[in-house]
């Protein structure tokens, strides 16, 4: 039984991690030092949150107990190499808007739901899904 579980769960996370790399576009966001000086790009900034967080902020569809990740920088439709970030901190005391991301990224058909494995959706919230 572990070992099919181990195998569905093995391919949901490949799907995961096929679709966040299809996303991927351009050269990304510039991502700046205290001086303002660019140091990196970012293509993906990603949130990490259980549906009960996701409810109290008022969103509706997520599940309590659930885990899910989400994008919080995206490529702008309307304008080419723009991006829009929901996910602050460029700038000190930014806070990130996670109702705004969340529900740009369901739009986007970019929400990932990990059920009740926290540690799946933790790692791929940190970037498990990119290849090294």
């Amino acid at each position: 039984m572990n070992q099919i579980f181990s195998m569905v769960r093995d391919t949901l996370f490949r799907e995961k991690a096929n679709k966040m790399r299809d996303m991927e576009h351009g050269k990304g966001r510039a991502n700046l030092d205290k001086k303002g000086r660019v140091v990196d790009y970012s293509t993906h900034k990603m949130q990490t949150e259980v549906g009960d967080a996701l409810i109290e902020l008022g969103i509706k569809g997520p599940e309590s107990g659930k885990w899910y990740s989400f994008p919080t920088l995206f490529p702008d439709k309307k304008k080419p190499n723009r991006w829009i970030d929901y996910g602050g901190g460029q700038k000190e005391g930014e806070r990130s808007d996670i109702k705004g991301a969340y529900n740009e990224a369901y739009s986007r058909g970019e929400t990932f739901e990990f059920g009740r494995d926290k540690e799946s959706a933790i790692k791929f919230g940190e970037g498990s899904w990119k290849r090294k």
